[in-house]
């Protein structure tokens, strides 16, 4: 559905429903665009699915990434995911952060 938010999808599915009326259609009522529409779809579902996986798999390394954190009042190594909010972290100079 998000696919549909975009104009030019919208445009091109109201011309496939067009050419399935009879008094308008003269494609004899079969919706000729349909698979350009489909395969255009398609691969911009593909496309957002592998965004959203090398997203997740950014996510996850950085999740897993070690940081200095104060712990009753000591310094252990924690990964990030383990960290809570309102919990001190040590950050040194040109440390990725």
């Amino acid at each position: 559905l998000e696919q549909f938010a975009k104009p030019a999808n919208m445009y091109f599915l109201f011309l496939m429903c067009l050419q399935t009326i009879p008094e308008v259609t003269v494609t004899g009522q079969i919706p000729t665009i349909a698979f350009p529409l489909v395969t255009v779809i398609v691969m911009n579902a593909l496309k957002d699915a592998l965004e959203d996986w090398r997203r997740h798999k950014s996510d996850r390394e950085e999740n897993e990434r070690e940081v200095l954190a104060m712990e009753n009042g000591k310094l252990k190594s924690r990964r990030w995911c383990d960290l809570h909010v309102g919990s001190m972290v040590v950050v040194r100079q040109n440390e990725y952060v």
